[in-house]
């Protein structure tokens, strides 16, 4: 067996019973960065499917769907229903495990997942270098975060597009916090 066909383990975790190790990592990741979240808070009726997203994020308003990387490797693009459902960039689908491969200085890091929105791929955390919000943008551009576009904080690449920070501290520490996790 290798370790793209592990069997999800049920697992607690505050008080909530996860249906995998992965989702509960992805919690103790969300708690590290003190982002509220909501477990399986409602399911929705998608013409005649019944689905319950994993997490809500209500500092973000995204629904948040886990799943394991896949067989064939981080780069296929997955199939899901519920992309089509919710307006865009409301619905994210995290593939893979909170953590790093390797990080730099400069504010990338080697992500040991990817997320997707609808028609889209690259989506990670990223924190504002100002004012420590954190968001999913494209590439981690830090300078697309809603302070940014409502201008509450400076950008800071030169065209104010990209501002990567996947690597700030903050983002950093929730990996490896939810790495390290024992259950």
């Amino acid at each position: 067996m290798n370790e793209y066909d592990l069997t999800p383990i049920e697992t607690e975790y505050r008080g909530h019973k996860f249906r995998s190790r992965l989702e509960a990592r992805w919690a103790v990741f969300f708690d590290s960065l003190k982002l509220r979240w909501d477990y399986e808070k409602e399911g929705f009726n998608l013409d005649g499917i019944w689905y319950l997203p994993d997490f809500y994020l209500p500092a973000l308003n995204k629904w948040i769907e886990i799943k394991p990387e896949p067989k064939e490797g981080i780069d296929s693009f997955p199939k899901h229903f519920a992309f089509e459902y919710f307006k865009p960039g409301e619905f994210v689908l995290l593939q893979g495990k909170p953590g790093v491969w390797s990080y730099v200085l400069n504010g990338y890091a080697d992500l040991e997942y990817v997320g997707y929105i609808w028609g889209d791929s690259n989506y990670f955390f990223c924190e504002c270098h100002t004012c420590g919000l954190i968001d999913i943008q494209y590439d981690g551009r830090a300078d697309r975060t809603p302070c940014k576009k409502e201008n509450k904080c400076p950008k800071i690449s030169a065209n104010g597009d990209k501002g990567y920070n996947t690597a700030s501290q903050k983002l950093i520490d929730a990996y490896f916090a939810a790495s390290s996790a024992r259950f």
